[in-house]
């Protein structure tokens, strides 16, 4: 589950500013895996600049890792 709130300003017809912050839980494998999620944000209409951070406390735990060799030096 998880619980959050966040608020717009309008500055003008076409710009925003905004912000948020989420508390978010889940039970997995036995374990209560917890969070904080925190983001900020400007609009426009002709482009959007967006910011999330995240931040786990309690227990941090590595569930699964994969690495995808897409060739060409992507990975």
């Amino acid at each position: 589950g998880n619980f959050g709130f966040g608020s717009r300003y309008f500055l003008d017809e076409a710009h925003a500013i905004g912000a948020n912050l989420f508390y978010d839980t889940r039970h997995l494998c036995g374990r209560n895996l917890e969070q904080l999620g925190v983001g900020i944000e400007l609009l426009s209409s002709k482009w959007d600049v967006i910011l999330n951070g995240y931040v786990p406390f309690k227990e941090n735990i590595l569930l699964d890792r994969t690495l995808f060799d897409l060739q060409d030096g992507y990975i």
